[in-house]
């Protein structure tokens, strides 16, 4: 049986795949991407507890006909790790995914984002509509729906009552490895993140919740204009319908949330690590929300 080590190693050695290893300045940060590939471009951005070769099943994939880029979140090496949390608020994370497009002379790109990476090019996306041709969301919550069911719904509430101790981390506690990565549902890439997790600070990775996950005491849904969080680019939304951290009703009534064309896609027998658990469907309909955006547009 080939390990997840062993099919990492055998993409590193592939000599039919381009491949470059970078890092983009932004202001004080380094933010590290790999390329793959050549081609139209298709950028992937992981989430936690991750890093940007959880995307090999779709490299292999796409970097056949896609230059694949794949950047590594700041706060998770070898990336810039700033420590104050200020600096993990959504105008800089937006900011360092403009900075690799802009490092690779690339003006538009479809981008494609897991967990908190999906919500960063969420971000992207309503921010700079200019930039992304389309928008792929897997397992990542739509942001304001989402936020308004935390505040109001008890079954959501508990859901994400493991952020509690994401908040109260102090840089030298434990890190509690096992813990954080207990959803991973493949066994090799659930031993390999704890390795990299083992390795490295994670006082950044958390500071994604510190800066961006409300916690309680919640309340009512607010009354204010939310039209600044409506869609205006295609996007596919792909999930996985056995995870563990986001109720599914905050996807009733998805239309409001987007101004062009949606699809979204349910996948029984996954759970949040969709890419993973169900690597042949996601592709199968990645390849045809691409092929239909080239024939639309």
């Amino acid at each position: 049986m080939t390990t997840v080590s062993t099919q990492i190693a055998q993409l590193a050695a592939n000599d039919n795949i381009p491949q470059t290893s970078s890092y983009a300045s932004n202001g004080d940060v380094r933010i590290h991407y790999r390329t793959f590939g050549a081609g139209t471009p298709l950028l992937f951005q992981h989430g936690f507890p991750d890093m940007e070769l959880t995307w090999f099943r779709q490299i292999e994939e796409f970097a056949r006909d896609h230059l694949v880029i794949v950047p590594t979140l700041r706060g998770f090496p070898p990336s810039s790790c700033p420590v104050p949390v200020g600096d993990y608020a959504i105008a800089e994370l937006v900011s360092d995914i403009v900075a690799v497009l802009d490092d690779l002379e690339i003006e538009t790109a479809d981008i494609a984002g897991h967990d908190w990476g999906g919500v960063v090019l969420q971000a992207l996306a309503l921010q700079h509509p200019e930039r992304v041709k389309s928008l792929v969301m897997m397992n990542t919550p739509v942001l304001q729906p989402f936020l308004n069911l935390l505040q109001s719904d008890r079954t959501q509430q508990e859901m994400s009552v493991y952020t509690l101790a994401y908040h109260a981390y102090q840089d030298g506690d434990d890190k509690n490895i096992e813990y954080v990565v207990r959803n991973i549902r493949d066994v090799g890439w659930r031993a390999h993140i704890a390795d990299y997790m083992d390795l490295s600070p994670i006082h950044g990775m958390l500071n994604y919740y510190k800066a961006g996950y409300p916690g309680p005491p919640y309340g009512a849904v607010p009354e204010e204009d939310q039209s600044a969080f409506v869609y205006r680019v295609p996007t596919l939304i792909l999930w996985g319908l056995e995870d563990p951290y986001f109720s599914v009703a905050h996807l009733n009534n998805l239309w409001d949330w987007f101004e062009q064309s949606y699809r979204f896609v349910s996948i029984p027998g996954a759970g949040h690590w969709v890419h993973q658990d169900q690597p042949e469907k996601v592709n199968a309909e990645l390849r045809s929300w691409l092929a239909h955006r080239k024939d639309n547009s």
